[in-house]
């Protein structure tokens, strides 16, 4: 549920627009800053749901789960346009306001703090005892005021997720919520800064909180797993009581703030130092940079910070002395408001419809705020819950497939790896639509027949997420099989060798005379030396045949 671009939507006695997104995170203290002179904050964002004052009215919408809208319910309700906030004494005008994850807070002009939503313990409200039992929690559907000793003036508050803090004119700081510092359950504890100091502005997450300190100090408590406390290092033990954020010399700090394990000051030459969670960083698998130590935001050159927000998921925005407003950090929701769903390490500039100058912000769970110099209100990020209040939510955020895959295959050849990713990172499924060409099981799709194979790539989507659009990979062509080659013919074999003649017959004895028996005489050839004929013999009997080239008598050297 995100908005892609911001339209003006005419609510309230001012204009809200929206710029949709969804999810879970918790809202953090607005500071305003004029001449570096804080400010009350006139719009708060929470987790799911928000706060607007205006003309002394205060009204609140999106997710009511457990009383957060202060309308005198809690039944899981949602609120996407704007209701008033009920049950405030008369006469009292609300003078500033902050908005958490389950809770909402509220100053008047009577100087007391009023809270509703989640009830810790029975502390808020019920006059400060160290003795009230953890883990008994309510639900308060109307404003209650937060009960401190008489004598002490409220300071600064802030609301995170199920915690609220709040720090007095004494030096006592009061923790309510879940317990980060005494343990789990919920809890309702105080602290204080060292050397009498007070807290003048307070910025508080699900597990750390950073507080500004009446000496221009800056100070931290709570988890380090981050480097978030800002103390030098990362990891290691809670710090159960204040300790002091190692700023750079020279530096005025006149602003907090926190979000997802990072923490963020604003200075007043108007500079902005993270430490902590590096947010922003889209990687997985991979190890998000951390840092103890406080460093410089590079803001675009020639612009300086006059206020920061915050959202405890994991966005920043900062409002520039022209009007301008920046942002950076998650951005899965278009919470950045750039008209992108790309999450920035660095600084990007809001747009702000017909570019008009802002004079106010706020950063909610996935969701933003601004108010402009004219007095609209405009609102982009998540709204599953309403929480843009334009009267229009569970907006489903759109999402894009990317198939991977071969583009040949071959009738009896090897299979080849498929896959497809969605651009919400949800699961998608692949399926052949031509089961006779190719067949896909397994992230591996094999080929059957010579053809296309048509893959079918989807993704459904849920409530937040909206159906993708089919992606059909027709690229992926089955080639019929290779023909085995012709054998190469044997060649032939030799030919029989000739059988070898018999000898002849010895001739016969020359007997002259003789007769042999009839019809089987033997046949014979005599050479006649010096006659230079044959002489045949047959049956016995002789005769002399010519020789058609008489054949010279041989030398005596040629006899043998």
């Amino acid at each position: 549920m995100k908005a892609m671009r911001m339209q003006e939507v005419d609510l309230i006695p001012e204009s809200i627009v929206r710029h949709r997104s969804t999810h879970i995170a918790l809202a953090m203290s607005i500071l305003l800053l004029t001449g570096f002179n804080v400010h009350a904050a006139s719009i708060a964002a929470g987790t799911n749901h928000a706060l607007q004052l205006r003309s002394g009215q205060l009204y609140s919408w999106g997710a009511n789960v457990v009383g957060t809208l202060g309308n005198g319910s809690a039944n899981n309700s949602r609120y996407d346009t704007p209701v008033l906030v009920s049950g405030l004494p008369g006469g009292v005008t609300i003078v500033d306001i902050a908005a958490g994850n389950g809770i909402s807070l509220a100053k008047g002009s009577n100087g007391t703090v009023y809270f509703w939503g989640r009830d810790f313990g029975q502390s808020i409200g019920a006059p400060f005892s160290e003795a009230n039992v953890p883990g008994l929690v309510t639900n308060q559907v109307l404003p209650k005021p937060w009960s401190i000793p008489s004598g002490v003036t409220p300071l600064a508050f802030a609301a995170g997720n199920f915690v609220a803090m709040l720090s007095t004119s004494d030096g006592t700081i009061y923790k309510a919520g879940y317990g980060w510092l005494t343990g789990a359950g919920s809890q309702y504890t105080t602290l204080r800064l060292p050397g009498g100091v007070k807290a003048s502005a307070i910025s508080v997450e699900s597990d750390y909180a950073l507080l500004l300190g009446d000496d221009g100090r800056v100070y931290s408590v709570g988890s380090n797993t981050y480097g978030q406390l800002g103390s030098g290092s990362v990891g290691g033990s809670k710090a159960e009581t204040p300790v002091l954020v190692s700023m750079p010399g020279g530096v005025v700090v006149v602003a907090i703030a926190t979000a997802a394990g990072g923490s963020y000051a604003l200075t007043a030459d108007g500079s902005v130092y993270q430490w902590g969670l590096q947010i922003g960083t889209d990687c997985a698998p991979c190890v998000i940079p951390t840092s103890g130590t406080p460093s410089r935001v590079d803001l675009p050159a020639g612009t300086k910070a006059v206020a920061i927000s915050t959202a405890g998921n994991g966005h920043v925005m900062v409002l520039a002395d022209n009007g301008r407003v920046y942002a950076w950090g998650g951005n899965v929701y278009g919470q950045l408001g750039d008209g992108t769903v790309v999450s920035r390490t660095a600084p990007v500039q809001v747009s702000i419809p017909n570019d008009s100058l802002v004079r106010e912000i706020a950063g909610g769970g996935h969701f933003s705020a601004a108010i402009t110099v004219d007095g609209k209100l405009y609102t982009w990020g998540y709204n599953q819950y309403g929480q843009l209040g334009d009267g229009l939510r569970l907006t489903p955020v759109p999402q894009s497939i990317t198939v991977q895959g071969p583009g040949t295959l071959q009738v009896g050849g090897a299979g080849a790896s498929i896959s497809a990713t969605s651009s919400s990172g949800l699961p998608v499924s692949l399926a052949a639509t031509s089961p006779a060409i190719c067949r896909i099981d397994a992230g591996t799709v094999a080929p059957v027949a010579a053809g296309v194979c048509e893959v079918v790539a989807s993704q459904d989507g849920n409530p937040d997420i909206g159906t993708a659009p089919q992606t059909t990979r027709k690229t992926l062509n089955v080639t019929p099989a290779a023909t085995p080659p012709a054998p190469t013919p044997s060649p032939p074999p030799p030919p029989a060798p000739a059988p070898s003649p018999s000898p002849s017959p010895a001739p016969a004895p020359d007997t002259a005379g003789a007769s042999g028996g009839g019809g089987g005489g033997a046949f014979g050839l005599e050479w006649v030396l010096g006659l230079g004929v044959l002489v045949a013999g047959v049956g016995g009997r002789t005769r002399s045949v010519p020789c058609p080239n008489p054949v010279p008598s041989p030398t005596p050297d040629d006899r043998h």
